[in-house]
């Protein structure tokens, strides 16, 4: 079963539209948020909970972010397009708060493979390790410290598995 929840501009056609399973339970809320006829925004619900949030932040047609939550509402997962080119490619863990920072996983070189992964402590970065010959493996570590600034960098500058060259910020 459908209910169509609100037609705000008038023009005929729901602005959204929620789903049900046979057991009457919310299974997704589908909403055109910038009301261009488009649904931009979708909620899907697992055992009558917001599970997933996804969104055309951008309203060109492509999901450009998604948002895992937990039972109690709390994020597990952040997933951004930065690119517009209808991939994730930043992904982004909690703490089981679902609001501190865990780690972030990045393309940064844009190829559809992860390449740099931040860590982080009580939110707070860490590490950035890069991957940058697209082997898989990290061949540089940055370092930071308390206050977020860069303390050491480590490369394995001819990729032979073993880090060759130190540089120590001050």
């Amino acid at each position: 079963r459908t209910t169509q929840l609100d037609d705000r501009n008038a023009d005929g056609r729901p602005d959204s539209t929620l789903f049900y399973d046979a057991a009457e339970s919310p299974t997704q809320l589908e909403e055109d948020t910038n009301l261009d006829g488009e649904n931009d925004k979708w909620i899907t619900y697992r055992d009558g909970k917001t599970a997933i949030v996804e969104q055309d932040r951008d309203f060109d047609g492509d999901r450009d972010l998604r948002v895992e939550l937990d039972p109690e509402g709390a994020k597990l997962l952040e997933q951004q397009d930065t690119n517009k080119d209808a991939k994730y490619d930043v992904a982004i863990h909690f703490e089981k708060d679902g609001k501190t920072l865990g780690r972030q996983e990045q393309d940064a070189n844009k190829d559809g493979k992860v390449d740099r992964w931040i860590q982080f402590r009580s939110g707070k970065r860490t590490t950035q390790l890069d991957d940058r010959n697209a082997d898989g493996r990290p061949d540089s570590t940055l370092f930071y410290d308390a206050a977020e600034s860069p303390t050491q960098l480590e490369e394995d500058t001819n990729l032979d598995g073993e880090n060759d060259k130190w540089i120590t910020y001050r």
